[in-house]
């Protein structure tokens, strides 16, 4: 499923050119700067997110959702993050379907999202 497949191509029989999905994620990365201070980030968000099939190859998809909270922790301070609103876009490809023998599949997509969040 997901953004570049939302059930096969509009012509299939029963085909649906549409998904709804939910996603919950975690983020955790170490952050380095160039006085040599470190912070970890640690994060975590869900997503709800409307996929349509335009073509059998180019999906497009946009979700809202938010960060449940998080924090950053370190030699600059520990700091809590709030919960904050999640919005993204995105459009995806597929160049290949790879539909008979060893042919693959190749697809692409690319999504942009903005988060807002609090100290």
């Amino acid at each position: 499923m997901g953004l570049t497949g939302c059930g096969g191509s509009s012509a299939e029989a029963g085909a649906r050119p549409y998904a709804l999905t939910l996603s919950v994620g975690a983020l955790t990365t170490p952050l380095t700067f160039a006085s040599g201070n470190t912070q970890r980030l640690d994060e975590l968000s869900a997503l709800v997110a409307f996929s349509w099939q335009l073509t059998p190859a180019l999906s497009l998809q946009g979700g809202l959702g938010a960060v449940l909270g998080g924090s950053l922790d370190g030699s600059e301070g520990n700091y809590r993050l709030s919960p904050g609103p999640l919005v993204s876009l995105g459009v995806g490809y597929t160049f290949v379907r790879g539909e008979s023998g060893w042919t693959p599949f190749v697809a692409g997509a690319l999504t942009v999202t903005r988060i807002s969040q609090f100290a």
